[in-house]
């Protein structure tokens, strides 16, 4: 979704028990107060519970899954080491997740930029 200057995706897994996670990436120029307090790149959260601005180190997509890999940093604040999601979508459903996901973890500061393994989804 996109919203005032915003893209926000969410996931959940299904079932009890699953995990869910909210990121979300300013497609505008941050104010400088917002980047001294390092809110300059996307923002995950995890549960509802857990946050953090940035820290994942690597994005794998395949039709089945989506897999994040986090910084030691971002791990502590999440309380995950890594976060896998199974998926069950359509082909065009996983080329809009694609397009978000790159979207968003390509936002903000290039230094927080994941590395982004993700497959080729036509439609």
């Amino acid at each position: 979704m996109l919203a005032d200057g915003v893209a926000i995706l969410g996931m959940g897994e299904t079932g009890d028990g699953g995990h869910s996670v909210m990121l979300q990436g300013s497609l505008r120029e941050v104010a400088d107060s917002e980047r001294e307090m390092g809110w300059d790149t996307y923002h995950v959260s995890i549960d509802e519970d857990e946050s953090c601005y940035g820290g994942i180190l690597l994005c794998t997509m395949t039709s089945e899954s989506i897999q994040f890999n986090f910084s030691a940093e971002a791990a502590e604040a999440l309380g995950v080491d890594g976060l896998r999601l199974d998926l069950a979508l359509q082909t065009k459903e996983l080329a809009n997740i694609a397009a978000y996901l790159r979207l968003i973890l390509t936002s903000g500061r290039e230094n927080e930029h994941p590395e982004l393994r993700l497959a080729e989804f036509g439609e």
